[in-house]
């Protein structure tokens, strides 16, 4: 069985690079990086970019966002994820912080909850089926 470690191992000359910098006085690991080491750009008008688009079609993958905006996976992720805080739902992009409308409709719908609960009892909690989001 064969098996490749190209990814995860350093090739001997960075190894030796990094041997001779030592030798001459740079100690800290913020002074060497890796040849194939990507620098993540993230400005207000990329960000911007990327949310209308997926705000424009929320089924868009983020394969075609980095197609149409020529730019890495791993950046289109981050600023869909980690920055604009989307998650998918139903294979669609959507915000993961509730509009003030969706806060006012779950605080309806438990003051309706607890007002049947007054009238009823425990007769109206054994009514209510409960479920994961799956």
């Amino acid at each position: 069985m064969e098996v490749l470690y190209v990814a995860a191992c350093l090739l001997l000359q960075q190894v030796y690079e990094w041997t001779r910098n030592f030798l001459n006085g740079f100690i800290s690991e913020a002074d060497f990086t890796l040849p194939s080491q990507a620098l993540r750009i993230v400005t207000s008008d990329v960000i911007a970019a990327v949310e209308a688009i997926a705000k424009d079609n929320r089924r868009v993958t983020v394969h075609e966002i980095t197609a149409h905006l020529d730019m890495s996976d791993g950046s289109a992720h981050h600023i869909i994820h980690d920055v604009l805080r989307f998650h998918k739902l139903c294979a669609s992009w959507v915000p993961r912080q509730l509009t003030v409308e969706l806060k006012e409709r779950r605080v309806d719908a438990c003051q309706e909850h607890l007002k049947r609960f007054e009238a009823e009892g425990d007769d109206f909690l054994e009514r209510i089926g409960t479920g994961d989001e799956i």
